[in-house]
């Protein structure tokens, strides 16, 4: 059973997808600039025991659009808690991956006293030295790779240059952008990125959104000093050879967060669902079974 919502929180209208019922997990897709659809639905057969919520976070997919100064990760955490009370759930359990890990860590820090479990997937601390840990991960991938990831990063550079630069050529510029990127996001099979595609050509892509957040620092996300504040039951994951995030900083989270439970998938990248989504599932599944909920 699948429901379309659009469910008004402050000062906007947050668009969901409803699979399932359940115990409740609102699921926070990747980006900045992308939406759920990025997520290529791989958390689905979840749903035989749960109710999933697909969110497009505010300003993305088809949510409303919102003022400029409210796209921060702090703002899209609160969004979460607002859509917890309107619909209803005084237990549920937030799972971000990437980006979306960003918002569901600031949510566990800045609600800490809600009934929230949280699934930290493929996310970081703060965005300072992610893309220097990227470019550093390029060693990993065989010159031929990144010779092509070069070229077609040129080259949707040019394109974009010489065309009037509009949004929607900002947005085309962006979805070849990081499609020229996909060998780092899926360095271990190209089976991944096949399934993947699909979806990505799907999936909604914001470029004036990414270049915003991107540009604002995502609104001052940085919670190196405060993870302390963080109280309830929190699942991180992330793999072995994610070349996005570095994996070495769920680590890290995952040691200042007393009593946390960490996750290193092997053989699988930025999309662990898409590259061993059986493993991810039966990770989430066990987790999410052995909490009071």
């Amino acid at each position: 059973m699948q429901k379309t919502m659009f469910v008004q929180v402050r000062d906007t209208k947050i668009h969901i997808i409803k699979k399932g019922n359940g115990f409740p997990i609102f699921i926070l897709h990747g980006g900045p600039g992308m939406d759920h659809i990025s997520l290529g639905y791989k958390f689905d057969p979840l749903m035989d025991e749960f109710c999933l919520l697909y969110v497009d976070l505010r300003g993305h997919g088809k949510s409303e659009r919102v003022d400029n100064n409210s796209l921060t990760v702090k703002d899209m955490a609160k969004d979460v808690t607002e859509l917890a009370k309107e619909l209803g759930y005084k237990k549920y359990a937030v799972l971000g991956h990437s980006f979306g890990a960003f918002v569901a860590l600031q949510h566990a820090v800045n609600f800490p006293n809600e009934h929230a479990l949280t699934i930290l997937m493929n996310g970081s601390i703060s965005t300072e030295g992610l893309a220097e840990y990227q470019q550093d991960c390029l060693k990993h991938l065989n010159s031929e790779i990144v010779d092509k990831m070069m070229k077609e990063t040129t080259q949707a550079q040019i394109i974009f240059q010489s065309s009037n630069q509009s949004l929607e050529d900002l947005d085309i510029f962006i979805r070849e952008l990081v499609k020229s990127k996909f060998p780092l996001y899926f360095p271990i099979s190209n089976n991944s990125i096949e399934e993947f595609m699909p979806f990505y050509q799907k999936a909604h892509i914001d470029g004036y959104i990414l270049n915003l957040m991107a540009t604002n620092n995502y609104g001052g996300f940085d919670l190196t000093n405060q993870l302390h504040l963080v109280t309830n039951k929190v699942l991180v994951i992330t793999a072995d050879k994610d070349y996005i995030c570095d994996p070495k900083i769920s680590q890290s989270i995952s040691d200042k967060i007393k009593g946390s439970e960490l996750h290193i998938i092997k053989d699988a990248g930025h999309y662990p669902f898409f590259d061993q989504p059986e493993k991810t599932l039966h990770i989430i599944r066990k987790f999410l079974k052995k909490q009071e909920i």
